[in-house]
């Protein structure tokens, strides 16, 4: 299976609810390509989910991508409204999930 259908499953995964087995297929994606931005925001929402909201950041925030991503150093908080708005759907965001 090719990295973009490992890709489309783990996101399948995530919409079933399956927390684990879509953040199986982000580490062997990452394992792959550890900057690819669309894993590395769908693993941080694996970790958004699960209530680890520092990992979350951590993940969604490498060392190698900071400057792309978060030009800025900012607070918690503030990162992590931003990772709201950019991994969650947006009826996610009205239903208080």
């Amino acid at each position: 299976m090719d990295p973009q259908q490992q890709f489309f499953k783990a996101l399948a995964a995530m919409r079933e609810g399956d927390l684990e087995g879509c953040e199986s297929i982000c580490q062997r994606l990452l394992g792959i390509n550890p900057k690819e931005v669309n894993t590395l925001r769908l693993q941080a929402q694996v970790w958004h989910k699960r209530g680890e909201l520092e990992r979350a950041e951590a993940g969604f925030n490498p060392p190698s991508l900071s400057p792309v991503i978060s030009p800025t150093p900012g607070r918690i908080s503030e990162k992590y409204s931003l990772i709201r708005k950019i991994i969650l759907p947006q009826n996610s965001l009205s239903s208080g999930h």
